[in-house]
This record gives structure tokens, C-alpha cells and sequence, in this order.
């Protein structure tokens, strides 16, 4: 087996490109590899949770990071036996009725399971403050980035997600919201039940299989719901129909924490149909398309920078 710290430089991004597609490799090689190298990815997650970690802005930190590591797999460990995929993480409704605050790191993803009974999962770089009581005459959360919603039905108390751009009210529902601060885009995608979306002055309600899409000051479009699987990713998949190298690597700079530059104007030609799995990696998905379309490309970890080369 390889060693974990291997694993634990992988996923904190601190592994060399060639060692990490030799790692990459190995897991291909058997799935008993595979299972092992998710078990690992699992309880990094769950740890992110349990234990503020520190940043490894450097070699010499490593230990301490295993350490910390071991510490607390086995705590980790009692989340993957009851068969989760991502990070669950159970609000205590005995605690004092004071607003958290839930940051995802980039690459990252997690679900939580409300006092009330709804279930929310948090995509890469996604921040969601909440009272966890919901005490008072709504149920109020506060979002900046990507979240899928599965709400509980209370007519008493509706749900109120409140973002940069846009306000959202449902009773019960299955919904999807990207609306990241650094973006001048509001997109909510309605799945079942119904939504009352308000933005400014302008307000509509969402039928299911319907999205509404906001960019910038411009007035809301409503559209039609065509692809399901978008809304994978809280499933650990990043799925893809017919989208250009740019769309791509967008959503690569959201789910791996990279900035992105494409300095090769003849990849921009390319228009891709699958899917990648979150636990692969940027270099496996990179592999992937360049077996597509001819490219290199640099990576610079110390600044989160990734170049796109002829």
C-alpha cells in the first residue's frame, strides 16, 4: 500500500506532478486500490470537519499534519462505516441559538443534515451561515457560492436562502443555487415543488425543470432545465455536455481551486460530452482531454496557478 502521507499530500495538494500521476496510476491499477485511496479522500474530508487544520505552506509541516491525521481517523472512520460518500455533518439542536458559519475548501465539498429535517450539500468554495435552531419565524440561511437544497416541508416556517444576488423562498423543495460573490452571475435551478425568486424589484416563481439565470444588472431569464446532471457534483462528478475548453476549465477553477490561463488559442475549438470524478484529481481530468486535443500545461502550486500551453 502506499504510504499515507502520500495520500495526504495529494489531497492537500502538495504532491509533485509526476508523483501525483503516478499515484494516480497506482489507483487505477486494482479496485482494491481504488477503495483505499477513497477511504483516505473520505476521511480528509471528514477532518477538515472535526479539526481546523492549518494550511502546508511548506515540507517541514508535513508531520505535524499526519499526525494531527492519524489522530483522528478513527473518529473519521465511524462516518464512512454508516456508508456516507462525502463529509455529513449533524448539527446539534441542544446547542445555544447562535449563527454558524461553514467555509468549503476549494476541491472540497460537504453535506449537512439540518434540525429541521432538510439536507443541504455545500459546493468547493462555498461559505453558508445559519442559525442551526432556526429559531424564529423563518428558517434563515445566508449563501455565497453553490448549494443543492432538499427541504422539509413546514408551512409555519418557510425557507429563506439569501444570497449576493438574489433572495429565494420555498416551503418545501429540491433546488440548486450557484451565486458566488466573485461572480456577477445568480443561476437557482428548481428540481421539485416550487420557488419565489426575488432580486431587486423583480420577483418570479419557478415551476419544476425550470432555472432562472441573472447576469450582472441584466433582467432575470427563465429557461428550461436541459441537462439533470449538472447538479452531479454533489454526487462527487463534474458532468459535461457538449461544453467548450473554456466552460471546462471554469469549472475546474471552482471544483480544484485553481486560477486558470489558457495561453493556446486552438483549444478553445474543443467541445467535450463526459464526466470526471472530484477524487481523480485535475491531472487525471487534464490527461483525459489531452488525448482529445493537443495542449501542455504548467502548474505554479505556490500561487494556485495553472497555464494552458501549445
Amino acid at each position: 500500500m502506499k504510504n499515507i502521507s502520500r495520500f495526504i499530500q495529494y489531497f492537500a495538494r502538495q504532491l509533485p506532478p509526476q508523483e501525483e500521476e503516478e499515484l494516480m496510476q497506482w489507483v487505477d491499477a486494482s479496485e482494491e486500490n481504488k477503495n483505499t485511496f477513497l477511504k483516505y479522500w473520505h476521511m480528509y474530508d471528514a477532518i477538515h470537519l472535526l479539526h481546523d487544520l492549518p494550511a502546508l505552506p511548506s515540507v517541514n509541516r508535513r508531520q505535524l499534519y499526519i499526525n494531527t491525521f492519524l489522530k483522528y481517523a478513527a473518529i473519521a472512520l465511524i462516518v464512512f462505516t454508516l456508508g456516507c460518500f462525502t463529509t455529513y455533518l449533524y448539527v446539534d439542536t441542544t446547542a445555544t441559538p447562535a449563527w454558524q458559519e461553514i467555509t468549503v475548501p476549494p476541491g472540497q465539498r460537504i453535506s449537512l443534515a439540518l434540525t429541521d429535517g432538510s439536507a443541504v450539500w455545500l459546493n468547493s468554495q462555498t461559505t453558508l451561515r445559519y442559525n442551526p435552531s432556526f429559531s424564529g419565524k423563518i428558517r434563515h440561511m445566508i449563501l455565497d457560492g453553490e448549494a443543492y437544497f432538499e427541504v422539509k416541508k413546514d408551512k409555519k416556517k418557510p425557507f429563506v436562502v439569501e444570497t449576493p444576488q438574489g433572495k429565494i423562498e420555498v416551503l418545501g423543495t429540491s433546488f440548486n443555487v450557484e451565486a458566488y460573490s466573485s461572480s456577477n452571475s445568480f443561476i437557482t435551478s428548481l428540481i421539485e415543488g416550487s420557488l419565489q425568486i426575488t432580486s431587486g424589484e423583480e420577483s418570479m416563481l419557478l415551476k419544476p425543470g425550470q432555472m432562472v439565470v441573472i447576469e450582472g444588472e441584466a433582467e432575470p431569464v427563465l429557461k428550461k432545465i436541459t441537462d439533470f446532471e449538472e447538479y452531479s457534483w454533489r454526487e462527487g462528478l463534474i458532468c459535461f455536455t457538449d461544453a467548450s475548453f473554456e466552460e471546462i476549465m471554469k469549472k475546474f477553477e471552482k471544483h480544484y481551486g485553481y486560477e486558470i490561463h489558457i495561453r493556446n488559442e486552438r483549444v478553445k475549438e474543443y467541445h467535450y460530452s463526459g464526466k470526471f470524478r472530484l477524487s481523480d484529481g485535475i491531472s487525471y481530468a487534464l490527461q483525459v482531454l489531452k488525448e482529445d486535443v493537443d495542449f501542455t500545461y504548467e502548474r505554479n502550486e505556490q500561487q494556485s496557478i495553472l497555464t494552458i500551453k501549445e
